[in-house]
């Protein structure tokens, strides 16, 4: 994937509100921006989709409808909690938590958190596993 994907650079605005900090990933589908939020005055991992799915009408439904999942989902243990959606200048965004790394010790990866934090050691671990179709319950449970 190109760096044209990259719209935004440090300083500038997405939209009248959104402050960029940096870029903090990039992947197959999409890019997020670290971000400061005016309004909020709260800092937001800002995922949105790459250029080459911008105009593509089915790729803008799917992008919201995971959004509005994460959204609604609310707390759950091992997912970034999604907070909204918004659309500035035609281009889909959803804000989520921004997970700074705690002492460099990478905890916003997954290697980090795992080395440092291994899942077992939460509260929210000890609920047990899942059952099979309990997740796709408690998706629909929200909806």
């Amino acid at each position: 994937m190109g760096g044209s994907d990259i719209r935004f650079k440090p300083g500038d605005f997405i939209g009248l509100n959104y402050q960029v900090y940096g870029v903090l990933g990039r992947g197959g589908f999409g890019i997020v921006y670290k971000v400061y939020h005016r309004e909020t005055k709260s800092v937001y991992a800002l995922k949105t989709f790459r250029d080459v799915y911008f105009g593509d009408k089915e790729a803008r439904e799917l992008f919201v409808k995971e959004a509005n999942v994460l959204v609604n989902l609310e707390r759950f243990a091992y997912l970034v909690r999604a907070f909204f959606v918004d659309e500035v200048d035609g281009r889909l965004y959803i804000a989520m938590e921004y997970i700074a790394p705690a002492d460099n010790q990478g905890l916003n990866s997954l290697e980090g958190y795992i080395k440092w934090q291994p899942p077992d050691s939460h509260p929210e671990s000890q609920m047990g596993p899942m059952k099979p179709g309990e997740f796709g319950s408690l998706l629909i449970a929200k909806e």
